[in-house]
């Protein structure tokens, strides 16, 4: 049973963890859903980085986007646990 708790309590721990991440994204789209233009303190609350090719593409890499598949995994993880 001892396991078993300190099982629990971890993925408790991760799952907090996880969870706040996605409330700072939620957050975040709230605050920036009426903007005209992407500013300076918008990139830098978003993106974690932008990748410009020499095809003229570009790659842009969100932050706080792990933690939101990383809910959705445990989600799912819990749900097929469950069944």
């Amino acid at each position: 049973m001892s396991q078993d708790l300190s099982e629990l309590k971890s993925v408790r721990r991760k799952a907090e963890k996880m969870v706040k991440g996605e409330h700072h994204w939620a957050r975040l789209i709230k605050k920036y859903c009426n903007a005209i233009t992407v500013t300076k303190e918008m990139v830098e609350a978003m993106i974690k980085s932008i990748t410009l090719y020499a095809d003229n593409s570009i790659s842009i890499e969100f932050l706080y986007v792990d933690e939101f598949e990383k809910i959705v995994d445990a989600c799912r993880k819990l749900k097929e646990e469950a069944a």
